[in-house]
């Protein structure tokens, strides 16, 4: 009989630390899908941008005003390419917001220049929504970016729904 609690308490051990295990948050796969072919596929990107397109244009200072009414309309859009960074110099921030929202933050890894864009599931189809070019980012626009969910960036937790894909430290002598 002992054997058999002893048995029946592990096995409940095991199930309660499997499933509070870490959770690291995961891309939904026709995310990862979309993502691949809008940045290979120019007509795919441009059938797949909500235009007139919510933003801020790139090149913008702590002088420039913030205007809210900016739109990208297709004649004016460049085209977005796969991000090739073999030297390690950009941060890409996915946060996914729930299981229709995700942001996607990129900076320099040596400046707080960066973009932002959002990306929405409506039907069974992703868009790009939302555009920031390639600007000075200060801290504070996590929160602004985020809003609650910023406070995740800092915690950390198993649930949170941050992914951030860093650079692996490179010894001095090779680089």
């Amino acid at each position: 009989m002992r054997i058999f609690k002893v048995f029946t308490l592990s096995a409940i051990a095991a199930i309660v630390l499997s499933a509070c295990g870490n959770k690291e948050p995961r891309l939904p796969s026709d995310f990862e899908e979309f993502y691949e072919r809008f940045h290979n596929d120019s007509a795919y990107q441009m059938e797949h941008i909500i235009f007139p397109l919510s933003g801020m244009p790139g090149g913008l200072n702590e002088e420039s005003p913030i205007d809210d009414s900016f739109k990208w309309y297709p004649e004016f859009w460049e085209l977005h390419r796969p991000m090739i960074d073999d030297d390690n110099e950009f941060i890409q921030q996915i946060t996914i917001l729930d299981e229709f929202t995700i942001v996607e933050i990129i900076r320099y890894r040596k400046t707080r220049f960066g973009m932002e864009r959002r990306f929405a599931k409506m039907g069974d189809e992703w868009f790009l929504i939302y555009y920031v070019g390639m600007n000075l980012m200060t801290e504070s626009s996590d929160r602004d970016i985020l809003g609650d969910k910023a406070d995740q960036l800092n915690d950390g937790g198993p649930e949170s729904p941050i992914i951030e894909i860093e650079e692996q430290e490179v010894p001095e002598e090779e680089q």
